[in-house]
């Protein structure tokens, strides 16, 4: 549910983000209200398709699963989070499984903004990927296991790819249900 700013000053606008203020209290929020998704694709050899991406705000290149912001034509945010791997991978995704694997909140303290997890299982293996190299730097494919292990030990720290992760894992244990 998004958060009601109408009692909130406006510090900053941009097309992409509005900085909300009201006494001492920053928030950053999307003008459109609508949230962003991310979504991790695992093909039948249990592998994972990763981006890298350049992030600003770390001058980092990192390893993550594909996400990005709601475009006006997104059906909710599911369908924002298979965009955009489709559109930053250049993957198929029309034959895969989707799986919810709920909201994630990246920093509760100073963004009103959640993206919402999913999974898109494919039923074969990885096929042509041919990665929007105006988005991201390049992609990896690791199996499975491999990235579960790189998120244990700290080598991936980005928050969505960690929460997917987990969330995936635990549901293709049987520990929890979709």
């Amino acid at each position: 549910m998004a958060h009601d700013f109408s009692t909130h000053n406006i510090a900053f606008r941009t097309p992409w983000i509005s900085i909300y203020e009201k006494d001492t209290w920053y928030a950053l929020a999307s003008p459109s209200g609508k949230h962003g998704g991310a979504t991790l694709v695992l093909d039948s050899l249990r592998r994972v398709l990763l981006v890298e991406i350049y992030r600003h705000p770390i001058d980092q290149i990192v390893l993550e699963i594909p996400r990005g912001a709601a475009d006006p034509d997104d059906e909710n945010s599911i369908a924002t989070g298979l965009r955009e791997a489709q559109e930053e991978a250049g993957i198929d995704l029309s034959g895969a499984r989707v799986i919810d694997l709920g909201i994630l909140h990246p920093d509760d303290g100073i963004l009103a903004y959640e993206n919402r997890l999913c999974a898109a299982l494919l039923p074969t293996a990885f096929g042509e990927i041919a990665p929007d190299m105006a988005e991201v730097c390049g992609y990896r494919i690791l199996p499975f296991a491999e990235l579960r292990h790189q998120a244990l030990t700290g080598k991936i720290n980005e928050a969505h790819t960690i929460a997917a992760v987990f969330r995936l894992d635990a549901i293709l244990r049987g520990e929890i249900t979709p």
